[in-house]
């Protein structure tokens, strides 16, 4: 078991005791006080070693007074209680002396279930005690804080132990305790709005349902394998048997309501469903809008995120493949998976527990009849009996027949003749793996009575996807050109659903039965022209195009893809997607979400298969270019413009873009911006919380921080039971931080949630324990404004002091005025807020222009709410006017941004919208350094196969964007990777120039570290040598060779690398660069020349390492080498004592923290050997490498498909750099495309950027210039 994942646990684990508790004590009860006594024994006694006894239950001990816990031996006794003031502690001692329970204890402790108030009045106590006994305020008033300071220093033996006994009593699957954080107030299941309905004659099966139930109670657990995840039961049988209608009735009985607290879910699928759109449709049912999935497996972990700890039944319908289940194998342990199938062979690949489903016995299916027909069972005619046995006493048929029956009552004789005389034959001929063709010959019969036209209509259906509900609105512009109006399409389904052909859903769209599909469809020998008919109705409604469909119809745009697919115009299906942008805008109005643009695209590149022809490597690469100009939208949003864009009525927009990031915190981060635009009724609100939520519970690093940030949320919604929930959690994180910088830094973030939220008790209590300066000042700030905004004025200009006087002393000592500015804005919002708006202005007159914009918006939105609007205006103006004239990038963009926002809170709809095209023009900039490297970079491969004029339009093009470039050191970092480009190319002279550029912006003295690099990954090592050697400090010129070392290395200039290294004047360097260019030889030198340098690095060099960091540094970065080269396991034991040895000796907090983020974080091995949890965003970055790495080869073996769709897989690092590594990573494959056909890289090269220019108007100024250059094949 992990120790870090432990104490995280153990960590809400406590924090769901302490919000009991706090829960019971606001109700006035004690009975939650009174267990907790017996709670605390186990605890207390494995913390501090005690023995201690429940007094209350002891024999003639009860309610002892003043103590409840008591370890005789020991002498020790305890008080247990919730009440923490300091007239509790005073009477606990009178009684404690008035009772001469001193002479039997020698030390009483006082443990408080909650908080406890930050200080007690000393010398009363004392005068109560008088020397009795001895009673230590710090020592023996405690709190659950005490105990998780005590846990924070214990091994994984007792943390486990500790863990164990908080999980018996709140870590249950008992519903009052699993669900104290988010309980909805309505169980999912009771709107039963999942379920289809039941068949209009339904036939009640108690026997068969009694036996399923059986089967679902008694099995708690898969059969033998993946014992984590939810127990499966696959219900098998034949098709029309009746499973799903079982499965129905199962889903409906209460007893089973009350098995699955969670809910219930009913997904139909049949036998091509598209798994990610039903993964999505779940996310919907489970309160998310629609997010969109790129594969199974990212639908898999994000709905396993909504679906932890829940204890639900879903239900899958009309399985074909394991896969299908598979993409839905998502829940816990407590939940559990029921599917139907025809296929046995399903349920024994899944270990699944089976059920079978019978046929109807002679009485039932005569019951059904009667149902189906009106009638009862007695006065069905004889013929009944004959027909029954017709059907094989299949409930879909009998339904059929009887459906028929009840509209001719007088014709039995005549409907058991047509039944015997159908066309067996033909029937077996259409239907060769169904066992009982009886079934198709009452759909045969069903169809013969109804009248020629209607028998048409009902022949169309086969023109649909299975499985998909079908409105009125859409058949009404299918069957118009048929001549049928509104009503005469309402008079045919309403027979249809008669006669049990269909059934209405819920949404009383039509449905067929799968069998009865099946049916339809196998009466065409080609429905490539059923869908031409479909189209070319359609197309009435399109006259400029699909994408200007005049219906509003869901369906439409949902399936157009389906019907040019299945109509055999997958030309026109590319051509649509691909062509111009103005489907996928379409899809986005329609549905407020792209993910409906990317089912499609997805829907037409599974058509794909390798081996293909260069025309289809073309299509298939721009349909993946297509997914990525997607990704970049929906990352590309700031969380400022997620809000403003919801403030402006876009939610489900700006939710499916905060969804689509690919990052957990930075989708929380868009969550929250969301959630702050939204009012406190907003239906939505409560499950975008719970979403937040369970993000943040995954989060590993700065947990606190983002606790504190939705506990705000939540009290701004008004849960602000839940919200002291959360910041307990918080809390309890802070103080659980291994390092005192990161607690000092949480705990402010704490103070500063709770003085937001109003809690000023707790604020103040807790704002003394923080010890950083900046820290406290930020916290004091904060807890200053709102005790001015409760009405202590006294006390917030007492607590405001002493914020600017820590602030003050920053800014004295370390000329940094951040704190201090950022504590007068504070302070002046709060005056602002109310109505003192000279005093507010006058704390920020002295704070700089740009640093004081943000104050200045939400002093606009304060006038605004004061109905001051001609004042609020003006603000809003002087921010616009220093954002224009603000010359650095990121500062005006952060401006604008923060004013979008407080213009959309104002109602200033057209200005925010204006400021949003503004704020995306101006953040096209941003992308210039990563644009102009990646066009370099295409250009280096155009030239390494020979495509010279291309190449030049692209390094020339390239030269141009990073000349627009404005910050020096982005400026500087885009030139030198061009001039790496340039020289792999061998483009000298304009290599010369960019180098020319660079020394000069290097002559500030500034971006030495990025330089080396440059010059020596380009040959020019004594230029590198120069710049080192004319640096004066000692320890940067140490640092600066070894990295010229490790790049010397990186490119195999082993020689020169190993020169340098008696230049490296201290032991850590020198140990440090021994070590990286270890790492690069270890593939091109003899393995005994490895364990050579790796000796000497150990025994010679280490050693000489004075400072305990560096000697730590130097120890891991070795450790890991010795990974690499499998060094046994004993050696490796001895370095991993040696490295935590060291550890050890560093007294500085932040250095170990310094030392773990940047060295061990991410290397999972060596984690494992410290006993430390892996961190996911470096390994994902491994990941990529790897993937990127097989992308490639697959490609160079002529794999596209594999390489496209493996390619696509990578994790995504980065926020707004999707379509630049995918071009990127097209300039390597320009061989292999080449290989296809000569010349096929530069048609899929200016394709890939086109479509990349629909997103990004740095790639559409490229293209144009791409085509202007007439260079590139069409």
């Amino acid at each position: 078991m992990n120790l870090e994942l432990s104490r995280q646990r153990i960590t809400q684990l406590m924090a769901i005791f302490v919000t009991e508790i706090k829960c019971e004590a606001s109700m006035g009860r004690t009975d939650l006080n009174k267990a907790s006594e017996t709670i605390l024994i186990p605890l207390l006694n494995e913390i501090y070693g005690w023995n201690l006894e429940n007094l209350n239950y002891a024999e003639n001990d009860n309610n002892k007074p003043g103590i409840d816990l008591a370890d005789k031996a020991a002498k020790i006794c305890i008080q247990v209680t919730a009440t923490t003031t300091s007239d509790k502690v005073k009477h606990t001692l009178e009684q404690f002396i008035k009772h001469k329970q001193f002479l039997e204890y020698d030390r009483l402790i006082i443990f408080f279930l909650k908080e406890k108030n930050q200080s007690y009045p000393v010398k009363t106590i004392q005068k109560i005690i008088q020397e009795r006994f001895e009673f230590e305020i710090g020592r023996d008033i405690l709190d659950y804080r005490n105990l998780l300071k005590e846990i924070a220093s214990f091994q994984i033996e007792r943390v486990t132990k500790i863990r164990e006994i908080l999980e018996a009593n709140f870590g249950s699957e008992d519903l009052s305790r699993k669900e104290t954080f988010f309980q909805k107030p309505e169980k999912i299941f009771f709107t039963q709005s999942h379920l289809p309905k039941l068949p209009p004659h339904f036939l009640p099966r108690p026997e068969a349902l009694d036996e399923l139930k059986e089967v679902l109670f008694s099995h708690s657990t898969p059969l033998k394998k993946d014992t984590h995840s939810a127990c499966k039961i696959g219900i098998y049988g034949m098709g029309g048997i009746g499973k799903s209608v079982l499965t129905n009735y199962l889903a409906r009985d209460s007893e089973v309501h009350s098995l699955f607290s969670d809910g219930i879910f009913w997904f139909s699928l049949g036998q091509e469903p598209n798994l990610t759109l039903r993964q999505s449709d779940f996310a919907k049912m489970l309160g998310d809008s629609y997010p969109a999935f790129q594969d199974i497996q990212q639908g898999k972990l994000y709905l396993s995120r909504l679906l932890a700890n829940k204890k639900c039944l879903l239900i899958l319908d009309d399985v074909w493949k394991v896969h299908q289940v598979s993409a839905f194998n998502i829940l816990d342990k407590q939940s559990k998976i029921i599917f139907t199938t025809r296929d046995y062979g399903i349920i024994q690949a899944l270990d699944a527990i089976e059920f079978q489903v019978k046929l109807l016995s002679d009485d039932e299916a005569l019951d059904l009849l009667a149902i189906s027909s009106g009638n009862i069972k007695e006065n069905l005619p004889p013929e009944s009996y004959e027909v029954a046995k017709e059907c094989a006493n299949l409930p879909l048929a009998l339904s059929m027949i009887g459906a028929i029956a009840k509209a001719r009552p007088n014709r039995w004789d005549n409907l058991l003749q047509k039944l015997r005389n159908a066309d067996l034959d033909k029937l077996k001929y259409q239907f060769p793996d169904y066992p009982y063709p009886d079934l198709f010959k009452a759909i045969q019969v069903s169809l013969e009575v109804l009248e020629p036209d209607t028998r048409l209509r009902y022949l169309d259906f086969a023109v649909f996807p299975e499985n998909v509900e079908i409105p009125e609105t859409t058949l009404m512009i299918f069957w118009r050109p048929e001549g049928l109006d509104k009503y005469d399409i309402q008079d045919i389904t309403d027979l249809l659903v008669e006669r049990s052909l269909a059934r209405r859903s819920e949404t009383g769209h039509l449905v067929l039965h799968d069998l009865q599909y099946d049916y339809v469809r196998k009466q065409f020998s080609n429905l490539s022209t059923l869908h031409a008919r479909f189209l070319d109705a359609y197309s009435s409604c399109c006259a400029n195009g699909w994408h200007t469909c005049s219906q509003k119809d869901n369906y439409f745009f949902g399936n157009l893809a389906y019907h040019l697919k299945l109509s055999n115009r997958k030309a026109e299906l590319h051509n649509l997607l691909l062509t111009s942008k103005d489907w996928m805008q379409a899809k986005f109005i329609a549905s407020s979400s792209d993910a409906s643009y990317l089912f499609d695209l997805d829907f037409a590149i599974e058509d794909f298969h390798d081996p293909l022809t260069s025309k289809e490597i073309l299509t298939l690469t721009q349909l993946y270019a297509a997914r990525q100009a997607i990704n970049h939208r929906a990352q590309n949003y700031s969380d400022e413009e997620l809000e403003a864009l919801a403030l402006l009525g876009y939610v489900d927009e700006a939710i499916n873009h905060a969804r689509l990031r690919a990052l957990p915190f930075r989708r929380f981060h868009g969550l929250l911006a969301v959630i702050n635009a939204l009012d406190k009724g907003n239906t939505i609100l409560s499950s975008l919380l719970e979403e937040a939520y369970e993000i943040a519970k995954t989060l590993e690093e700065l947990k606190s921080r983002y606790f504190c940030e939705l506990a705000i949320a939540l009290y701004k919604a008004g849960e602000e039971t839940k919200a002291q929930s959360v910041i307990a959690e918080a809390e309890n994180f802070a103080y659980l931080a291994r390092y005192s910088s990161g607690r000092n830094e949480a705990l402010a973030e704490v103070v500063s949630a709770l003085s937001k939220m109003l809690f000023l008790e707790q604020a103040t209590a807790l704002v003394h324990d923080i010890q950083d300066g900046w820290a406290k000042s930020e916290a004091m700030g904060d807890l200053a404004a709102s005790l001015l905004l409760s009405g202590f004025g006294e006390e917030a200009n007492i607590v405001l002091e002493g914020a600017v006087s820590v602030a003050q002393e920053i800014a004295d000592l370390e000329d940094f005025y951040e704190p201090i500015i950022s504590v007068c804005s504070k302070w002046a919002k709060a005056l602002a807020s109310l109505g003192f708006i000279e005093e507010a202005f006058t704390w920020i007159e002295d704070i700089g222009d740009t640093s004081k914009t943000k104050v200045l918006c939400d002093l606009a939105e304060t006038l605004a709410q004061l109905g001051l609007d001609p004042e609020s205006n003006e603000i809003f103006d002087k921010v616009r006017d220093i954002a224009n004239q603000t010359e650095i990038y990121d500062i005006k963009l952060s401006i604008l941004r923060d004013l979008a926002v407080s213009l959309a809170r104002c109602n200033h709809e057209s200005e925010a919208r204006y400021l949003m095209t503004e704020i995306n023009s101006i953040a096209t900039s941003n992308e210039s350094s990563k644009l102009a490297i990646t066009l370099s970079r295409i250009a280096a491969s155009l030239v390494e196969n020979d495509y010279l004029a291309e190449a030049d339009l692209f390094f020339n093009k390239s030269m141009q964007i990073i000349q627009s470039v404005t910050q020096e050191h982005k400026k500087m970092w885009g030139l030198g990777r061009i001039a790496i480009s340039l020289t792999r190319a061998n483009y000298k002279e304009l290599a010369n120039q960019v180098f020319s550029e660079i020394r000069k912006i290097s002559e500030a003295g500034e971006h030495k570290w990025d330089l080396v690099k440059v010059f020596a990954q380009c040959g020019f090592v004594e230029d590198a040598k120069s710049l080192i050697e004319a640096v004066e400090d000692d320890d940067f010129r140490n640092r600066l060779l070894t990295e010229l070392i490790e790049e010397l290395a990186k490119i195999k200039d082993f020689d020169n690398a190993k020169s340098l290294i008696d230049l490296v004047g201290d032991c850590h360097h020198k140990a440090m660069a021994f070590i990286k260019l270890t790492n690069e030889m270890i593939d091109d030198e003899p393995i005994e020349e490895m364990y050579l340098f790796l000796s000497t690095i150990r025994d010679c060099i280490i050693p000489g390492i004075e400072k305990p960091i560096d000697k730590s540094m130097a120890l891991v970065e070795l450790a890991k080498t010795m990974m690499k080269l499998d060094f046994c396991e004993g050696e490796m034991d001895d370095v991993f004592f040696e490295v935590r040895s060291a550890i050890d000796q560093i007294e500085d907090e932040s250095d170990k923290e310094y030392l773990f983020e940047e060295y061990v974080d991410g290397h999972t091995e060596l984690k494992l050997g410290l006993d430390i949890s892996p961190f996911s965003w470096q390994n994902e970055v491994k990941q990529n490498k790897k993937v990127t790495q097989e992308a490639l080869e697959l490609a160079f073996s002529q794999k596209f498909s594999e390489a496209l769709s493996t390619f696509s897989r990578r994790p995504a690092l980065t926020h707004s750099s999707a379509i630049e590594d995918f071009l990127e990573e097209l300039g390597s494959w320009i061989p292999a495309f080449d290989k296809a056909k000569p010349q096929l890289s530069l048609a899929i090269l200016r394709e890939c950027i086109r479509i990349s220019s629909w997103t990004s108007a740095g790639w559409k100024d490229i293209y144009c210039s791409v085509q202007a250059s007439k260079l590139w094949p069409t």
